[in-house]
């Protein structure tokens, strides 16, 4: 029973804050008939990867008050973390959400939406995505980028705006561990929920009916769906401490892919020593944990000092620098302050 609590738990705090802001919008979808995307941003296009997938991005071209031409304006990019999508980025109200706030602040934002299911990992993201998505802003604008990007880690960025990342995870506290173990294992990931069910049909009633309301009255259909690869990279982050590629758990496999029988790891060197980056984590994220990060910034104590900027807030949780209703005071002015002082 103990376990099972546990479980219910875990699901109410990682949802909980996602389950609200999804509501709100929900709530205005159904009075409007249109669907989330549809009825805060209008989809720009699409952009086809190297390895040929299709991404949608979402661009906000003005503010609510603006009226100068589309063209000439900083466009800036903002990427979404694991298990959410582009709607990330407008869960507050628009006071209070980064994207709107850039619009009005006389930015041109496209908001990326990231493949999320299937056998894909965060290589994929950086080898595929990324890479595609710059380019298409590059090229629509014909100007270098500023970067925003929340949880997860190019000659054509002007600055990058780091949210909360997530690089090294060997220091999580035991909520967060508790969850890798039991959300993000090779085990769970690929386990229908029946098969728990059989096993504790009678302890089950009450977690399958808290994650029904979660997806059904929260997420609605905007659910995103992550790839079982990405969450096993999750665990192995976790587990192992590094960054790096994916671990196939063969070294006939890894060698296949990798020429070696351990995957590589990630060379954070290649991040460029001029590259302007805001640096933000707080003193309560769980996923992001505060000796993780410093172990991160040790890999950048060679960065040019004069173009790092890092903020840490004791109170500050994963979440609550998308969701939390000072971000705006707190995160969101110094980071546009940031990108103009770089733009």
């Amino acid at each position: 029973m103990a376990s099972t609590l546990s479980l219910v738990l875990l699901v109410f705090f990682f949802c909980q804050p996602t389950v609200w802001g999804r509501m709100r919008l929900l709530e205005l979808t159904a009075a409007s008939g249109a669907g989330i995307c549809k009825l805060m941003v209008e989809t720009w296009g699409y952009v086809t990867t190297k390895d040929g997938y299709v991404l949608s991005l979402q661009r906000i071209p003005k503010g609510l008050s603006d009226n100068a031409p589309d063209q000439g304006k900083p466009p800036v990019l903002l990427q979404h973390g694991i298990s959410m999508d582009g709607v990330t980025w407008l869960l507050n109200a628009p006071n209070q959400s980064l994207a709107f706030m850039l619009a009005d602040s006389g930015y041109d934002v496209w908001i990326a939406n990231s493949r999320g299911y299937w056998d894909w990992s965060w290589d994929e993201l950086v080898a595929y995505d990324l890479p595609a998505i710059v380019l298409y802003v590059y090229h629509q604008s014909g100007q270098m980028l500023h970067y925003v990007g929340h949880s997860q880690l190019v000659d054509k960025v002007k600055s990058a705006g780091l949210l909360s990342p997530v690089a090294y995870l060997s220091r999580i506290s035991p909520l967060a561990r508790a969850a890798v173990d039991n959300f993000l294992s090779e085990t769970s990931c690929n386990k229908p929920i029946e098969g728990y069910m059989q096993e504790a049909r009678h302890r089950m009633h009450l977690l399958v009916d808290i994650v029904h309301w979660v997806i059904t009255l929260g997420l609605g259909k905007t659910t995103s769906h992550d790839s079982t690869t990405d969450t096993h990279m999750g665990q192995s982050l976790a587990r192992d401490g590094t960054i790096a590629m994916y671990d196939y758990e063969d070294r006939d496999k890894n060698t296949q892919h990798y020429g070696h029988h351990a995957p590589p790891e990630h060379n954070l060197t290649n991040i460029p020593n001029d590259l302007p980056l805001f640096f933000a984590h707080g003193g309560r994220d769980a996923l992001s944990d505060v000796d993780d990060v410093k172990f991160l910034l040790d890999s950048l104590k060679t960065h040019d000092t004069t173009k790092l900027f890092l903020q840490f807030i004791e109170d500050y949780a994963h979440a609550d620098y998308i969701m939390a209703l000072n971000a705006k005071q707190l995160v969101y002015d110094p980071l546009i302050s940031f990108s103009r002082l770089h733009a």
